[in-house]
């Protein structure tokens, strides 16, 4: 071990936080989280220590240690999640087969972006708006937000077919045809914003925009055209209506919503099940599977599928049913808590249930 780890390591504080191991090349292999850093960090370079092969291998190529304190183990979990998202190291515990939500995203570094459908949500220069629970509702919402504000259908970080010229979507006004010149950049963005501002939850601005066109087209006798931002105007409210009745029955539901959550573990892989319970009837099944659990505790294992689980669920269940033997869960409980923004439970499965 180099003299320069070893000093690392000598001076490592006892107090909550994370870690992170970095190669020679400063590349981030782990990272992990500690109620005590110092005890947690050492214990990777006692031999024999851990019975996982892969990490087993991580000591010999660790060159730098990086410590982050933290005030508490739930703010250590907060930061583990999103160095985890970020640096996505080899030797963390990986989610395989994991059930993809949807998302509307908008790439907002294209030149004209786009307002598109995604099951992803890691690209850079990309703004996303979800979870969603439902896919078939995000592409209702889609239909809706492209007749009311006119962005380019088109696949592609540039719009536009090879034929130079405007397609149907222009004709039907769902499109304005920056292809072609006929929108400027600048105004484009401007529409671009304006779906932003929607899904954002800002709804008021647009609606008054699509009832002023109105009446003045109303005033001017283009019927048609008031008849138009008429039908528009209606779709958007429709629209912010079903998000408000969304979020009021998804309150309703908190009661007898519980998430049941079964783990077995077999040397370096692991399987978990999600069993959703709402109303007191099971509605579904997840099955997910993970790597690089062997020589992991099962608290570690569980904490590793509750941040990128319930990190990308379009909710959080108010009472979480874990394996008997998942040892201390106050963090996890906490993290839950402050993700849902109400307190949830987090309690182990007893005996018959």
């Amino acid at each position: 071990m180099a003299s320069r780890l070893e000093d690392q390591l000598k001076a490592l504080p006892a107090r909550p936080g994370v870690y992170l191991f970095r190669d020679g090349a400063g590349e981030v292999l782990y990272v992990g989280k500690a109620k005590s850093l110092r005890p947690r960090v050492r214990s990777y370079f006692q031999q024999g220590l851990d019975t996982r092969a892969s990490i087993r291998q991580l000591p010999e190529r660790v060159v730098d240690v990086e410590v982050i304190v933290t005030q508490n183990e739930v703010e250590a979990l907060h930061l583990e999640q999103n160095l985890v998202k970020r640096h996505r190291p080899p030797f963390n515990v990986r989610l395989r087969d994991d059930k993809s939500f949807p998302y509307i995203a908008v790439t907002v570094e294209d030149e004209y972006p786009r307002v598109m459908f995604t099951r992803e949500r890691h690209r850079r220069g990309v703004v996303y708006f979800g979870p969603y629970a439902n896919a078939k509702k995000v592409r209702e919402t889609l239909d809706v937000l492209n007749r009311v504000f006119p962005y380019r259908p088109c696949e592609g970080p540039k719009p536009g077919r090879h034929s130079g010229i405007p397609c149907l979507d222009y004709h039907i006004e769902r499109c304005l045809a920056p292809c072609v010149g006929y929108v400027s950049k600048e105004d484009y963005r401007a529409i671009i914003d304006q779906v932003i501002e929607f899904l954002s939850g800002e709804t008021d601005p647009i609606q008054r925009q699509l009832d002023r066109k109105m009446k003045d087209a109303a005033a001017a006798e283009r019927f048609e055209e008031a008849a138009r931002y008429r039908n528009r105007l209606r779709s958007v409210q429709h629209l912010a209506e079903r998000q408000v009745a969304e979020r009021q029955a998804a309150d309703r539901r908190s009661v007898g919503t519980i998430d049941v959550i079964g783990l077995a573990a077999d040397g370096d892989r692991a399987v978990i099940q999600v069993f959703p319970l709402r109303d007191g009837r099971m509605i579904d099944r997840y099955s997910f599977h993970l790597e690089n659990v062997g020589g992991q505790d099962i608290t570690t294992i569980l904490e590793s599928f509750c941040l990128e689980y319930y990190g990308s669920a379009p909710s959080v269940a108010p009472q979480v049913v874990v394996p008997r033997d998942a040892g201390d869960t106050a963090a996890l409980a906490e993290f839950l808590s402050e993700r849902r923004g109400a307190r949830v439970e987090v309690r182990a499965a007893e005996r018959g249930e």
